[in-house]
C-alpha cells in the first residue's frame, strides 16, 4: 500500500471518528427544541451515516489486502485479530464494567451524578452470571463496541466471504457490478432481522474487493472536478433534506453509498497540504481508536454536565458543537499519559495501535 493511500485512511479514520462521537452526542433531552433538532439531524444523524460504513470499508480492505496466498493468509490475519480486535474489545468492557460499578455507587453517594450514569449495574446483581456476562460482553456494555462486535463476527466468517469475493472477481472486474453481485448473498440477513451484521458485511465485502482485484485501484481517480462537485452537493441534499426531515427513510439509508465515494473523491481533490508529516495531525490520528475505545461512557459525563447548569436550546446547541471537539482534545491527552507512564496496558488496550 503506498504511502499516500496509508495516510488517507488515517486521516479519513480520524474523521470518521469525529463523526461518531458527534452521532453520540444527540441530547434525548433537547427534542422538542427545533434549531437543536436540525444541527444534531445534519451532523450526526445525516453526514454522520457515513462514518461506520468507511470504517468498515477500510477495514475489509486492510484485512483483505495482500491476501495472494489464499486461505493461509486470511488465517494468518484471523490470529491477528486476535490481537487487534477481541482483545481489546474484552478489555474496555470488562473496564467499562468496572467503571460502571464505581459510578453506582458514587450516585448512591452524590445523587446528582445518578443524572450521568446510563447503566444501573447495581440492578444486575440479582441476575446469574450468564446474564450478566451476557450484558457486558454480548450487550455489549460499551455499547459503542457493536462494531467490534460485528467486525469479530465478520472476521470469523472472513475465508468463506474470501472465497466468495475470489469466485465474482474472476466472472467480471468491473468495480461497480462486482460489488453489486457479491452483495446479493448477504440480502437474506437483512431480510431475517441482522440488520448491523448486513450493513458491515456490504462494506467489508467492497473494501475487500478492491483490495484482491488486480484490475481496480483505489489510488487513482478519473473522475472530473464538476462530478465530484455534483457528487459532493448530491450528498450534500440528500443530508439536508433529512435534518428537514423531508427524505423518505428509504432514501435516507442510500446517504453512505453516495456519501462515502463523496468523501473520499473530495480527500483525493481537496487535501493538498494535509499530510501525516504534520506532526499535529499525526498525533491525532495515532489515537483514532483509543478515542472510540473511551469514548463511551465518558462522552455521556462529559455532554451531561452542562445541563446540570442549564437545559435551555442555546446551552445545548453550543454544548453538542464544541463538546465533541473539546472531548477528542482530552481523550488525546489521556491516551499520551498512558502511553507514556503505562506503554504495555496501552499497547494491549489498543491492540498494538
Amino acid at each position: 500500500m503506498i504511502p499516500y493511500l496509508s495516510e488517507k485512511f488515517k486521516i479519513l479514520s480520524l474523521f470518521s471518528i469525529v463523526l461518531v462521537i458527534y452521532i453520540h452526542m444527540y441530547y434525548t433531552e433537547g427534542e422538542s427544541y427545533k434549531t437543536l433538532s436540525f444541527i444534531e439531524g445534519l451532523i450526526g444523524g445525516s453526514i454522520g451515516k457515513i462514518a461506520v460504513p468507511l470504517f468498515y470499508f477500510i477495514s475489509g480492505y486492510l484485512f483483505f489486502l495482500k491476501a495472494e496466498k489464499g486461505i493461509t493468509a486470511i488465517l494468518a490475519k484471523m490470529r491477528k485479530r486476535i490481537k487487534t480486535l477481541l482483545v481489546p474489545y474484552l478489555l474496555a468492557n470488562t473496564l467499562t464494567f468496572i467503571f460502571y460499578v464505581i459510578l453506582n455507587i458514587l450516585t448512591q453517594i452524590i445523587p446528582p451524578l445518578d443524572k450521568v450514569v446510563n447503566f444501573k449495574v447495581l440492578s444486575w446483581m440479582h441476575l446469574n452470571i450468564v446474564e450478566i456476562l451476557h450484558h457486558i460482553y454480548c450487550g455489549p456494555i460499551a455499547f459503542q463496541l457493536w462494531f467490534v462486535r460485528d467486525l469479530i463476527l465478520i472476521v470469523i466468517i472472513s475465508p468463506l466471504i474470501f472465497l466468495w469475493l475470489k469466485k465474482i472477481l474472476a466472472i467480471n472486474s468491473s468495480a461497480w457490478w462486482t460489488i453489486i453481485i457479491a452483495w446479493v448473498p448477504f440480502v437474506c440477513l437483512f431480510l431475517i432481522g441482522y440488520i448491523s451484521l448486513f450493513w458491515g458485511l456490504l462494506w467489508v465485502s467492497a473494501g475487500g474487493i478492491f483490495a484482491i482485484s488486480k484490475k481496480i485501484s483505489l489510488t487513482t481517480s478519473n473522475i472530473s472536478t464538476i462530478k465530484a462537485l455534483l457528487l459532493i452537493l448530491t450528498t450534500l441534499s440528500l443530508c439536508l433534506m433529512n435534518a428537514l426531515h423531508i427524505l423518505p427513510t428509504y432514501l435516507s439509508s442510500c446517504i453512505p453509498f453516495i456519501g462515502v465515494p463523496a468523501i473520499w473523491i473530495l480527500y483525493d481533490k481537496f487535501s493538498k497540504g494535509i499530510h501525516l508529516s504534520n506532526l499535529l495531525i499525526s498525533e491525532m490520528c495515532s489515537y483514532t481508536f483509543f478515542i472510540y475505545l473511551i469514548h463511551e461512557p465518558i462522552l455521556n459525563i462529559f455532554k451531561k454536565l452542562p445541563l446540570l447548569i442549564s437545559r435551555s436550546e442555546l446551552c445545548m446547541i453550543i454544548s453538542y458543537l464544541i463538546i465533541p471537539l473539546i472531548f477528542c482534545i482530552c481523550a488525546i491527552y489521556l491516551g499520551r499519559l498512558l502511553k507514556s507512564k503505562m506503554p504495555k496496558f496501552y499497547h494491549v488496550y489498543t491492540g498494538g495501535r
